[in-house]
């Protein structure tokens, strides 16, 4: 009998699907507690009580976030990666706390044209490569103004999200992000009942019979 309960519980445990919490979207306009992002805003921890922070691989550099006129972001602000006044040309690297690890994450890119930009998902160890997805416009597209291109990476456990940009052509082109929006997935609490009664199970004193 307690075999069959066991053999049981794993099957539940088994097909039992995973619940998510509500989307959390940052689109650079608000900081979480809701006060606005003025213009020209150094981005690092400002979004760590939403389990994110950012950066920039580029020495000294840092991502801004801002009002940016002729493009086509979300208005009023985009996330630019920047480094001694030079706008949208270096990366940007979105780190998620453990606690926040999403498994999917959408995000708008901004005015892209004849560079090509390329944004990895990484796991854990930031070596592991989840997902990649790359957007150009072609060598004739220019600095890409009014472009939004939408992407979605997927990855069990994202914990690492980094936006690259290669230059094509002679014509210099910039690129920002707008709207990142991402879930993290909650353990099912059928899953963890079930869970708990496996434990219960394997803890229960088998009784001995003496003959």
């Amino acid at each position: 009998m307690k075999t069959k309960l066991i053999q049981l519980a794993l099957t539940l445990v088994g097909i039992a699907l995973p619940q998510f919490s509500n989307a959390t979207t940052i689109n650079f306009d608000t900081f979480p507690g809701g006060a606005p992002v003025p213009d020209n805003t150094v981005i690092t921890t400002q979004y760590l009580p939403v389990g994110v922070t950012f950066s920039s691989g580029v020495s000294g550099g840092a991502p801004s976030a801002g009002v940016f006129a002729g493009e086509a972001s979300s208005g009023p602000n985009m996330l630019v990666g920047s480094f001694a006044g030079a706008v949208g040309l270096y990366n940007i690297i979105m780190d998620f706390t453990p606690g926040a690890s999403p498994n999917s994450v959408q995000v708008d890119l901004i005015s892209i044209g004849t560079g090509i930009v390329t944004v990895n998902a990484f796991a854990s160890d930031h070596l592991t490569l989840l997902d990649t997805v790359s957007v150009t416009h072609g060598l004739l597209a220019g600095n890409g103004f009014l472009n939004v291109d939408t992407r979605t990476l997927y990855g069990v456990g994202i914990s690492r999200v980094v936006f690259d940009i290669t230059q094509t052509t002679a014509v210099i082109d910039g690129y920002g992000i707008d709207n990142v929006v991402f879930t993290v997935p909650e353990p099912n609490s059928f899953a963890l009942a079930t869970a708990g009664m496996l434990a219960f199970l394997f803890s229960r004193p088998t009784k001995k019979t003496t003959v």
